[in-house]
């Protein structure tokens, strides 16, 4: 963990210097929030459904917007996606993104939803541009944003704020001074809230909402997470999660490059195994001299999630394995969501 981020989850004092800057960033965001709502123009009959967060890092929303697009196909509706694509870089956008994609043009979270489900995926810093391109080419009945929610150019439909619920906002302050982009009180005027974490945390972020105006219960719910199996990066060979996947006696080389990892160690504690962890910035481009500049021991199992896999398979050896979890959605929050969500599709 950073520095920064090591203030932001401590007590608020800690962070007093830049409580000056933190107040300038709320003054300025303001500002923006309200000159980019006042620009908004309808670019599409087709409903966008944000999947956003409100604080810095890793909350899990692109594996919950995912599942949430299964679900959604499962209804007979055709889906599309929309993403920043962060963490790549083309000449020229929009680029629609397919299971063969470079990870380098399009990003890591794009690339892995393309490899995941089967739908059109385009990614563009300028989302409206994006969602243009997207609904041009393409059927589509709903569109889900991967983050987005303080693209404030971008009309929405429905809003879904992803809360981490073991991080959960850190020190309460907004940025730099804490890890968030928007107030708690945000919370309550999107259309729903899910926490990534047990009933308890979802207990928790309730009550910290419940000291801002026009907390609603009922939008509230939480997600769980099961890891599955093991797949190899080379091979495809699965091995189930439980139990001892690898030879007893193994060191798991832990590789990371996503906004809170802390949640993937947290799965892997539960092995009989002991851990080394390496840890890179999100979204960093792996190369195999990455790993052996790291001292990654390349004769134990090296594992890591399916965001960083897509960015290491290029160069994986026999010994990589990428951790495939099912993320699972409240049935009530799924149930409020399409109730909410046949309300605005025409």
């Amino acid at each position: 963990m950073r520095i920064i981020e090591k203030i932001w989850h401590s007590k608020p004092i800690a962070s007093m210097p830049l409580w000056p800057f933190a107040l300038i960033f709320w003054s300025l965001s303001i500002i923006r929030k309200n000159l980019l709502r006042a620009s908004v123009k309808a670019e599409t009959k087709v409903p966008v459904i944000i999947i956003g967060n409100i604080s810095v890092g890793g909350t899990g929303k692109t594996p919950i917007l995912l599942e949430l697009a299964h679900y959604v196909i499962s209804r007979g509706l055709k889906v599309g996606i929309v993403s920043r694509g962060y963490g790549g870089k083309k000449a020229s956008y929009p680029v629609s993104v397919s299971a063969d994609s470079e990870v380098a043009e399009v990003g890591d979270e794009a690339l892995m939803l393309a490899k995941s489900i089967n739908v059109p995926i385009v990614v563009d810093p300028d989302r409206r541009r994006g969602l243009r391109a997207l609904v041009a080419s393409n059927t589509i009945d709903v569109v889900l944003s991967d983050d987005g929610l303080q693209h404030y150019q971008l009309e929405r439909a429905l809003e879904i704020v992803v809360v981490d619920g073991a991080r959960l906002f850190g020190n309460k302050l907004l940025l730099p001074a804490g890890p968030l982009r928007e107030s708690v009180g945000r919370l309550n005027t999107v259309d729903f809230v899910l926490t990534n974490g047990t009933k308890d945390q979802l207990e928790i972020v309730k009550c910290e909402a419940k000291r801002f105006q026009y907390f609603n219960t009922n939008s509230f719910f939480s997600t769980s997470v099961t890891p599955l199996f093991f797949e190899n990066l080379l091979s495809g060979d699965r091995r189930a999660f439980a139990g001892a996947p690898f030879k007893i006696g193994s060191e798991l080389q832990v590789v990371s490059g996503i906004g809170n990892p802390q949640r993937f160690y947290s799965l892997l504690e539960g092995l009989p195994y002991g851990l080394k962890i390496f840890e890179f910035p999100d979204h960093h481009q792996f190369s195999l001299k990455d790993l052996k500049k790291a001292g990654v021991d390349f004769f134990q199992p090296i594992v890591m999630t399916d965001k960083d896999a897509v960015k290491c398979v290029n160069f994986a050896e026999k010994n990589f394995w990428s951790l495939v979890i099912k993320l699972e959605l409240d049935p009530n929050f799924l149930s409020a969501f399409m109730k909410s969500l046949s309300k605005v599709i025409q």
